[in-house]
């Protein structure tokens, strides 16, 4: 397809009447990448994954990269596949960072977003500036750079595992043939435009992108790798990472166990279960039966302390999930997928209920104030 006048190569998994969910690849990578997750998922889906511009069969520029391009490429990209309802998006490390800024500038665009070892760049200093403006200028008054050539294709493999020891040689020789190409030279070399060497000539300021991060509204996944760049740039520093990951309104945290920074390459079935558990709590990807559900910010009347039928409701949320019961089987239904959606919830969940609407048989003096309780029972008696 044509993005923004360039040439998009895009990856489909799964038929295209299935649940869509958007793949985001890395810097020097390209959508084959998410092969082995996209074999580990159990359900069907239909997986849109972009080469991003410059990378793998995509068009390349041949001049250094923005991010900011990256970010109207994604915009027009979800405006031309999901049109009409918020898309969930898997991004890894780059495409993390790409659809986490999108999804605060078009908060209306991104409906769920799981980000795959990414919270952010360390931030540069302000020494750097000179330095990074002087590489900046320098690439375009040298020959232009390029990218490392191998004799053969097992030998672009090797290289791949000896980068990333957990990579198996398997999945190396499947990488090496989809990601790599015969130059015309004869060497084969890793399909990337070579200006994406060229690093952008301003400094990285985190607070920034931290901005636009605390601007989403979707739901948010992070993925951490034990071995990952996040545990790399602040493993050592939780209160930076706690600050970080504390800018998103709605988060939840799975920690991969013996996964360097390709999560999708290095666990791939743990990273599918995780991106299937967080997909499968709620929204129209979910299959579920509940018709609608809302998070709704306890202030006002229900955050003041009273001797009505509650005396307070404990939180700063209160969670409602509906659905219609036209039969005994719909409603049991329901009442599994509210539960699921309840389960999801557990991280941040103080174990109180709100009796609201509710047909299930409970004691229903429960969802009252003893004195409350009291004075109906009086009324009801009189």
């Amino acid at each position: 397809i044509t993005v923004r006048g360039l040439r998009y190569n895009v990856r489909h998994w799964g038929p295209a009447e299935a649940p869509a969910v958007f793949f985001l690849h890395g810097r020097l990578d390209c959508s084959p990448t998410f092969q082995f997750v996209v074999d580990a998922l159990k359900r069907g889906w239909h997986v849109i994954a972009p080469d991003w511009r410059g990378h793998g069969a995509s068009g390349w520029q041949h001049a250094p990269y923005a991010i900011a391009d990256l970010c109207a490429d994604l915009d027009a990209f979800l405006q031309r596949y999901s049109p009409d309802a918020p898309a969930s998006v898997v991004g890894h490390s780059l495409g993390a960072r790409v659809a986490a800024l999108v999804a605060g500038l078009r908060p209306e665009r991104v409906g769920r977003l799981v980000m795959i070892d990414h919270l952010g760049l360390l931030h540069d200093t302000p020494d750097s500036a000179p330095r990074r403006m002087q590489a900046w200028l320098d690439a375009f008054g040298t020959a232009p750079p390029q990218m490392r050539g191998y004799p053969e294709r097992a030998a672009l493999a090797a290289r791949l595992m000896q980068a990333n020891p957990r990579l198996t040689a398997e999945r190396a020789d499947f990488l090496a043939a989809e990601i790599g190409y015969r130059r015309d030279d004869g060497l084969f070399a890793m399909a990337f435009d070579p200006w994406l060497k060229v690093m952008p000539p301003t400094p990285y300021i985190p607070d920034d992108e931290m901005a636009l991060w605390r601007l989403i509204a979707a739901p948010v996944l992070h993925v951490i790798a034990d071995a990952g760049f996040v545990q790399q740039r602040f493993g050592r520093d939780p209160a930076e990472l706690a600050r970080r990951i504390g800018c998103f309104a709605h988060h939840a945290r799975v920690d991969i166990a013996d996964s360097g920074h390709n999560t999708q390459h290095d666990q791939p079935e743990r990273l599918a279960a995780a991106i299937e558990a967080f997909l499968a709590a709620a929204g129209p990807e979910s299959g579920s039966s509940v018709l609608s559900a809302e998070i709704r910010h306890l202030g006002g009347a229900l955050s003041r302390p009273s001797d009505a039928a509650l005396a307070r409701l404990e939180g700063d949320y209160l969670a409602f999930f509906l659905s219609i019961a036209a039969t005994p089987e719909m409603g049991r239904q329901g009442q599994l997928d509210a539960n699921r959606a309840v389960a999801a919830l557990a991280p941040w969940a103080n174990g109180a209920r709100f009796l609201n609407f509710d047909d299930n048989f409970v004691d229903v003096a429960a969802g009252y104030a003893a004195q409350a309780w009291q004075r109906l029972q009086a009324v009801r008696g009189a």
